[in-house]
């Protein structure tokens, strides 16, 4: 019996599309050991040269990076900056070099493989070089971000103070408070505590978008992007009972589909009823295309009047599939940028950010020291001692005590917006 890989039976795309940190073009790593280049996630843009491949790597800072490492460890880079011997290269053909304050690699070189010889002298590639060590063990992001299967629930609470209207109306309209302050941050205005909490809601949806983005799997998070939008979709209810809605409400039905703007060329076509002829559509088709720094949105309409320029019908190819192609050539988008989050909240009100930053940061620590207290391991994977253990505990009542302080300051900084 020949043994298959459990990859031959996938039809999506499973590489890894998040790494854990970057490199630049000086070979300097970005994984917060040195305080000149702090922690920085990258994000693979993909390229279809013939087949799916990295094209580049993007931080969040919007720069381009000649490389990253992944949570296995594992060197990834584009092709061309990959050398037949196994060695990191730059965009003239130059190895890159490990830089001399970060210890403990076993390489002058960034590298991605050894080569050895075969039982007839030939050179063979080995395994990847395995940098697991550099990988960051600390999580990011905020505390309270994190995704599970209530997700719609946050978002609706969230979402409550955006846009106005029920149904079809109120959900675009949510998606458009959504595009404006993702893609140009704080407008000129006046400041009140009202918008200032309105824009704090966006940023903090933003954050629940970038988590399901940094895991994408269409298997894996799609069911968590739907009921993120079905959380924007007044009184919605995600379906579970197998029908082609994904979520109804108020007596209508939505499909929601999310897929990877490179890897797919068409995506299917769902039916309320697939029986009947002429088939039902569903009343509303919202085609999400998943890029390295964006999201794009389109919300069709499950009516057959193809003078309207949102007519799912107009999307659609001649094999009965929508066209990713006019997807994206349409003007009719909502685009959901996601990379500089952190620059987004900094514009949203002086003061606020350092506030923020510093009370979440505190929360981080609280969390990390009581997970250490209950098992007895760090955040760093490291079992504690007796003095370690003592000290891990006085630095979480501290941190209860003096958060005391710090929230009262955050709270008055709002109150007298």
């Amino acid at each position: 019996m020949d043994i298959i890989k459990f990859s031959q039976f996938l039809n999506e795309n499973v590489m890894i599309t998040v790494l854990d940190c970057v490199i630049d073009e000086f070979g300097n790593l970005y994984n917060g050991t040195n305080n000149r280049y702090p922690l920085m996630k990258g994000y693979i843009e993909k390229e279809k040269l013939p087949k799916i491949s990295v094209g580049r790597i993007l931080g969040d800072d919007k720069r381009t990076y000649l490389a990253g490492i992944d949570k296995n460890g594992v060197l990834v880079a584009a092709e061309k900056n990959k050398s037949l011997d196994g060695y990191l290269i730059d965009n003239i053909g130059n190895r890159v070099k490990v830089p001399a304050w970060l210890k403990g690699t076993k390489s002058r070189y960034w590298k991605f493989f050894d080569l050895t010889k075969d039982a007839n002298g030939n050179d063979v590639q080995s395994f990847n070089y395995d940098y697991t060590r550099l990988v960051p063990t600390v999580a990011t992001g905020w505390v309270n971000t994190k995704v599970d299967m209530e997700v719609i629930k946050k978002v609706r609470r969230y979402s409550r103070g955006l846009g106005q209207g029920s149904g079809r109306e109120g959900f675009v309209s949510k998606l458009s408070d959504l595009q404006r302050i993702s893609s140009e941050g704080l407008q000129k205005r006046k400041r009140s505590r009202n918008t200032i909490q309105k824009e704090m809601s966006v940023i903090m949806l933003l954050h629940y978008i970038n988590e399901i983005k940094n895991f994408f799997t269409p298997s894996a998070s799609g069911f968590l992007f739907e009921s993120f939008l079905g959380g924007l979709i007044k009184n919605s209810k995600v379906v579970e009972d197998n029908s082609k809605a994904d979520v109804r409400a108020d007596g209508e039905t939505w499909q929601i589909k999310l897929y990877d703007a490179v890897s797919s060329s068409s995506i299917s076509v769902a039916y309320m009823d697939e029986r009947s002829v002429p088939k039902i559509p569903v009343d509303h088709f919202v085609i999400c295309l998943k890029y390295a720094d964006k999201i794009d949105i389109v919300v069709l309409r499950g009516i057959e009047d193809t003078t309207d320029p949102l007519c799912y019908t107009n999307f659609i190819t001649g094999g009965g599939n929508f066209s990713v192609a006019k997807i994206k050539n349409t003007p009719f988008k909502y685009t959901i940028e996601l990379l500089g989050i952190e620059e987004k909240i900094k514009s949203i009100a002086s003061g606020l950010k350092e506030s923020i930053d510093d009370i979440y940061s505190d929360l981080s620590t609280f969390q990390y020291n009581i997970e250490s207290i209950i098992t007895g391991v760090d955040e760093k994977g490291k079992l504690l001692n007796e003095s370690k253990f003592d000290q891990t505990y006085n630095e979480s009542v501290n941190i209860a005590q003096g958060l005391d302080v710090k929230i009262t300051s955050l709270y008055k900084t709002i109150k007298q917006e």
